[in-house]
């Protein structure tokens, strides 16, 4: 018990001396900057950056300091590189990473899961699902009726696996 509240205290130590929304923010800088072609991400700075998101919202002690709008919003803006990156550990994280951040609160992350909804069937219904009966999500009469032909669309291509 008194190891693991000296834990804590050391992580929430660590991310005041070094915030996550100021890393969140400059990766998203970063991202920006690849998707203009001015800058070439690595696989492993990807990777990397993946994985510590992933843990930073799969531990509890860490998710305190990760689950806020900012960052979020953050996480919003950067996913969909994270999803469509060549590596499957990467996409596998950003999968998780959705879901757990509750990204389906942001219509960017709703949009992209409509156009890509071939490319990420199941996490496309799990998201859209979610941002339906999400009391947070303000969702218009027209998100409803293309997020339920998206539905569609899938079911009859047979792409659900669950």
């Amino acid at each position: 018990r008194k190891q693991t509240k000296m834990v804590r205290f050391s992580i929430d130590a660590a991310f005041e001396r070094h915030p996550i929304d100021s890393w969140l923010s400059r990766l998203r800088e970063q991202v920006d900057l690849h998707r203009s072609k001015r800058i070439v991400l690595s696989d492993l700075f990807v990777q990397v950056s993946a994985k510590f998101i992933y843990h930073g919202w799969c531990v509890d002690t860490f998710r305190t300091h990760f689950d806020t709008a900012p960052n979020r919003e953050a996480l919003a803006a950067v996913m969909p590189l994270f999803l469509g990156w060549p590596n499957e550990a990467v996409r596998h994280h950003a999968q998780e990473i959705a879901l757990r951040a509750r990204l389906h609160q942001y219509a960017s992350i709703c949009s992209f899961m409509v156009e890509q909804h071939s490319k990420y069937p199941d996490l496309c219904c799990a998201l859209l699902t979610h941002a339906l009966v999400d009391a947070n999500v303000q969702v218009t009469r027209l998100q409803v009726q293309t997020f339920l032909g998206t539905f569609v669309k899938l079911l009859k291509a047979g792409a659900l696996s669950r």
